[in-house]
């Protein structure tokens, strides 16, 4: 069993959160997707430790700053997390995400 779930539960999540073609994908907030970019970092990279990009590269540091702020959750709390929050955001992903996996 991996973090999260069922085994690729959070790779299913990732591919359905990543998805352009997803309906509710499209409704994500830009809160939303920063926080989807930095649950994702921390659960596949660990903690920031990178040097902050300028202030001037407006994205990049918000970027930075979401994934910076998880401090250090760990990797595995970061994918119950990241699901957790898909969840609340999209109960029925799991569903929709169900055909792609069977691929």
């Amino acid at each position: 069993m991996t973090a999260g779930g069922a085994p690729g539960t959070f790779d299913a999540a990732v591919r359905f959160v990543q998805s352009p073609a997803t309906p509710s994908t499209k409704r994500q907030t830009n809160a939303q997707k920063l926080m989807f970019y930095a649950l994702y970092k921390q659960a596949t990279a660990g903690a920031n430790t990178t040097p902050a990009p300028g202030r001037l590269n407006v994205v990049a540091r918000a970027k930075w700053d979401a994934w910076k702020q998880l401090g250090s959750l760990s990797k595995d709390d970061a994918k119950k997390r990241y699901i957790a929050e898909l969840d609340k955001f999209d109960p029925s992903w799991k569903k929709a995400a169900a055909p792609a996996a069977k691929l």
